[in-house]
């Protein structure tokens, strides 16, 4: 059965001399699922509409301690406005395809970092990347996301 949630992102894009700073507040769902966690929430897009996502967090093998398990990877699936299936694996570069109503745009995600904390009543994911285009570095990311 899912329960509500308040998730929290806090992200930081840099690309050619330039950074954004993002910070968002949404209300969702989360359920657990074969092991894994998912989030579910809706974000409107500017001049796009409404973008549907869902964030699976696997866990690992290792045995709860203290009431924290730690996950292993992250997959983000976006639908609506915009279309885009991430994976989030540290140390592995993974393809990435991000349809706009512009266009599409295929991308290599690097992630160099990836930190995950499950509890019974919280969630938090720290993600470290670098996203590449023909080659070439587009953008350096961090995102802290928080579901409570």
């Amino acid at each position: 059965m899912p329960k509500k949630v308040r998730i929290q992102f806090e992200s930081r894009q840099e690309a050619e001399g330039d950074s954004a700073d993002i910070s968002q507040i949404l209300e969702g769902d989360r359920y657990d699922k074969d092991g894994d966690v998912y989030l579910r929430f809706e974000e409107n897009v500017d001049g796009a509409g409404v973008v549907k996502s869902t964030m699976r967090i696997r866990m690992g093998s290792e045995p709860m301690t203290g009431g924290i398990r730690r996950g292993t990877s992250v997959h983000i699936t976006r639908t609506g406005a915009v279309k885009t299936n991430m994976d989030f694996k540290p140390g592995q570069d993974t393809m990435c395809t991000y349809s706009t109503p512009l266009g599409v745009l295929t991308f290599v995600i690097s992630t160099d970092q990836l930190e995950i904390v499950v509890e019974e009543d919280f969630v938090k994911v720290d993600i470290s990347y670098d996203m590449y285009a023909n080659g070439s570095q587009v953008s350096r990311n961090t995102m802290t996301m928080t579901a409570k």
